[in-house]
C-alpha cells in the first residue's frame, strides 16, 4: 500500500494558486495463497472462491471463470492462470492480484510390461505398483521380474487382469496405467501310456502332440513329443503341453505307466475228435503242437492238412494239446484237454451159415445195428451196416469189425 500527494496546479499566476493537497492512499494487489498448487496424485488443482482462472493465457482478459472451491483437472504439461479477484467494498479494498501461471508436469514412463512366459514373470520395477481390482488400490511391486503367483497367489487355475503404474512424485504425474492378463495354465493333456508289442521294442505315449513335452517320472530332462503318438521305454512318465510366447507351461500329468512288453497267448487249440476216421481234427497250418498223453513228457507233433491221425497210445486216454509259440513276441498256448473213448471189444457169438438154396445168400447169425462187415477176400476196403440178429452176405466169408 502506499499514500500520495495531489495538488492541482495554479492554471496561472495572476487569477490561481495551488489546490489544497488531496492525500490519496492507493492500496496493494491481492496475493495469491502459497497452498494453491497442482496435486500430482489427483491431477488437480483447486480454485478458492475469489479467483478467476482460465486455461488459455495469462492475459487477464482471457481468465473469466470464478473459482468456487471446486477443483479442475489439469492434463499433463497442460498450463492453467490464476488470479485473486480486486477487493472493492469495505475498508481494505484491494487489486487484484498479478497472474500466476499453473504448469502441469509430464507422466512418468512406464514402458512396456510383458509377461515372460517361459521364467513365469513380469518385468516389474521396485518403482512400480500394482492393483488388482479396480485402480484404487495400489500395491508396491517389492521386486524386479516379479514372479506372476506374487499376484493375490495365482495358481494357474483361472484369469486375472494385474493393472500397473509408476505413482506421481513432486516433479510428475503417475504413468499411465497397463493391463497385463495372466492367463490360465493349459489344461492336463489325456494321455495313456501303451506297452511295447514286440520282445525288445519300445512302448508309446498316446494322445501326444508337438505342443507337448514329456519326462521320466523319477526326474530327467524334459523332451519334446511327437504327434499323435511318442515312443519311448517301458517306465513312468509325466507329460505337459509347453511354453510358448504366449502361453504357460501346462499343468503335468499325474504318473502315466508304460508296462513292460507282455507276450501274446498262442490261440488255444479247438481240436476236434473223428471217430469214424480216427483223426484230431482243426490243427492250424504251419503251428507247432505238443501232446502230452496223461502226464507223459509232451511230444512234437506234425499234423497234416489240420489233421493228425489218432496214434493207439491216445485210445482211452487224456491227451493234452498246446499250441507253441509262434516266435519271440509269444508264449505257449493254454492247455486244451481231450479224453478219447476206448476202442469197441471184437465181437463174440457170431455164425456163419451157409446159403439155403443155389446162389442164395448167406448170413451172419449173432449181429447188431452197432456192427459192420466187409468182405475179406476181395480186400474190400468198404464197410457195410449189420443188422439186428442176422446179417445177409453174399461171399463165403467175411470178417467183420465194430
Amino acid at each position: 500500500m502506499q499514500s500520495f500527494t495531489i495538488i492541482k496546479k495554479a492554471r496561472n499566476a495572476d487569477n490561481y494558486i495551488d489546490s489544497e493537497a488531496q492525500l490519496l492512499t492507493v492500496p496493494a494487489r491481492s496475493i495469491m495463497s502459497d497452498d494453491i498448487k497442482i496435486d500430482n496424485a489427483t491431477e488437480k488443482i483447486t480454485i478458492p472462491t475469489g479467483y478467476k482462472y482460465g486455461t488459455t493465457s495469462a492475459d487477464y482478459t482471457t481468465i473469466t471463470t470464478d473459482g468456487k472451491g471446486e477443483t479442475v483437472t489439469v492434463a499433463p504439461s497442460e498450463k492453467i492462470y490464476l488470479y485473486k479477484s480486486a477487493v472493492t467494498t469495505g475498508e481494505n479494498k484491494m487489486f487484484k492480484s498479478v497472474v500466476k501461471t499453473f504448469t502441469a508436469p509430464a507422466r512418468k514412463e512406464i514402458g512396456e510390461v510383458k509377461i515372460d512366459f517361459n521364467t513365469e514373470t513380469i518385468n516389474t520395477t521396485t518403482s512400480m505398483q500394482y492393483s488388482t481390482y479396480d485402480e484404487t488400490e495400489w500395491t508396491n511391486c517389492t521386486d524386479t521380474n516379479m514372479s506372476v503367483t506374487a499376484f493375490d497367489s495365482w495358481d494357474g487355475s483361472t484369469e486375472k487382469v494385474v493393472k500397473f503404474h509408476i505413482p506421481s512424485d513432486e516433479d510428475n504425474y503417475a504413468s499411465e496405467v497397463v493391463s497385463v492378463t495372466i492367463p490360465a495354465r493349459p489344461s492336463i493333456p489325456n494321455i495313456t501310456g501303451v506297452a511295447p508289442t514286440t520282445n525288445g521294442g519300445q512302448g508309446k505315449l498316446t494322445g501326444t502332440t508337438t505342443a507337448m513335452e514329456y519326462k521320466t517320472a523319477d526326474g530327467g530332462t524334459w523332451a519334446d513329443c511327437s504327434d499323435v503318438e511318442t515312443p519311448v521305454d517301458s517306465g513312468s512318465y509325466i507329460v505337459r503341453i509347453k511354453a510358448t510366447a504366449t502361453s504357460f507351461v501346462g499343468t503335468e500329468t499325474t504318473i502315466i505307466t508304460v508296462p513292460p512288453f507282455s507276450a501274446i497267448k498262442e490261440d488255444t487249440p479247438k481240436i476236434t475228435v473223428n471217430y469214424n476216421d480216427e483223426l484230431l481234427e482243426g490243427f492250424i497250418d504251419g503251428a507247432s503242437y505238443t501232446i502230452t498223453v496223461d502226464t507223459d513228457v509232451a511230444e512234437k507233433i506234425a499234423p497234416t492238412d489240420g489233421k493228425l491221425a489218432i496214434a493207439e497210445k491216445y485210445i482211452n486216454k487224456t491227451i493234452s494239446i498246446v499250441r507253441k509259440a509262434s516266435d519271440a513276441n509269444h508264449v505257449d498256448s493254454t492247455v486244451q484237454t481231450i479224453t478219447l473213448g476206448s476202442r469197441a471189444a471184437q465181437p463174440t457169438g457170431l455164425t456163419g451159415i451157409k446159403p439155403t438154396a443155389e446162389n442164395g445168400n448167406g448170413k451172419i447169425t449173432g449181429t447188431t445195428a452197432d456192427m459192420q462187415y466187409k468182405e475179406k477176400d476181395n480186400n474190400e476196403d468198404t464197410w457195410h451196416d449189420c443188422t439186428v440178429t442176422e446179417t445177409e452176405v453174399t461171399a463165403e466169408r467175411h470178417i467183420l469189425y465194430v
